[in-house]
């Protein structure tokens, strides 16, 4: 995919973005989560002008879950966020993603 977006927009920069940590007790796992933002990172760490985000830091709790508070939907999905979930993800890219030497 990043290719296909490079051959038609040579000059983007391209953040890729963690996973949503999911509620407790959930599939795929915490460490199934883990797991996969590390093989994201490890695809694109060498590439130039392409950035992993993980944004799910800002969202997990102390065991890497997703916080209770953040989920509009924890009785059936356990992934979504509400509102309070979204501002926190803005918020983090806002100050991770976005800085001047990323463009």
């Amino acid at each position: 995919m990043i290719e296909r977006i490079r051959e038609k927009n040579p000059d983007t920069t391209i953040f890729i973005q963690s996973a949503t940590p999911r509620i407790r007790g959930s599939q795929p796992t915490t460490k199934e989560l883990f797991k996969y933002d590390l093989l994201l990172y490890e695809t694109v760490k060498d590439m130039d002008h392409v950035y992993f985000v993980d944004v799910a830091h800002a969202m997990r709790d102390e065991d890497g879950n997703l916080r209770e508070m953040l989920c509009s939907d924890l009785t059936t999905m356990t992934l979504h966020l509400n509102d309070k979930g979204c501002q926190v993800w803005v918020e983090w890219l806002l100050r991770h993603a976005l800085t001047e030497e990323r463009g």
